[in-house]
């Protein structure tokens, strides 16, 4: 979390006692937890909002990250996956369409390797078996296939992850990554 360090400064950093990590060609960074979103703290009054017709914008960046202490909120140095919030939202909202917009046009298999390969449409399982062969980044696909599958396992709910200049065609089945319950053949 938080900004990029050079490796002199990352020395300092880490002498204060805060874990750091490497990032290839960026440099150091530190490392909290990410914890799975299990609640959203104001969902009622979201809900009230939308049966009000009002555009509700919540969840921003995950959220904040708090656990319970007795009847007390107590905030904790993580990071809340934003992906698995909005899909925690989405199933509490009774939303059926997940729209993740990221920096490249779909999903893809073996990413940014000679047999790369993009992704239409998957069904959750197929989705999943991916995941588990490792074709997704931590912290960069891997956490926005989770939340779509986590999301799509409802009926007739489905997840697009494409970025804004395809998804016009997305919305209509044509381009991005579609993640539903149903298996589909790509």
């Amino acid at each position: 979390m938080g900004p990029f360090y050079t490796s002199e400064q990352a020395k300092a950093v880490s002498q204060r006692g805060f874990p750091l990590h490497e990032e290839a060609g960026r440099g150091f960074r530190r490392v909290v937890p990410s914890p799975r979103p299990r609640e959203i703290m104001d969902v009622g009054v979201i809900n009230t909002l939308l049966q009000a017709g009002v555009l509700v914008v919540a969840a921003g960046g995950g959220g904040i990250p708090v656990i319970r202490a007795g009847n007390q909120l107590r905030g904790v140095e993580a990071v809340v996956d934003k992906d698995l919030t909005s899909a925690l939202l989405g199933e509490l909202t009774d939303a059926r369409l997940m729209l993740i917009l990221t920096d490249v046009p779909c999903a893809y298999r073996d990413y940014n390797t000679p047999d790369q390969s993009p992704i239409g449409r998957i069904g959750i399982t197929e989705a999943q078996k991916l995941i588990d062969e490792g074709h997704f980044a931590e912290g960069s696909m891997k956490p926005k296939i989770e939340a779509a599958i986590q999301f799509s396992r409802r009926p007739d709910s489905r997840t697009i992850i494409c970025n804004v200049d395809v998804l016009d065609q997305a919305l209509i089945g044509l381009a991005g990554t579609i993640i539903a319950e149903a298996e589909s053949k790509e």
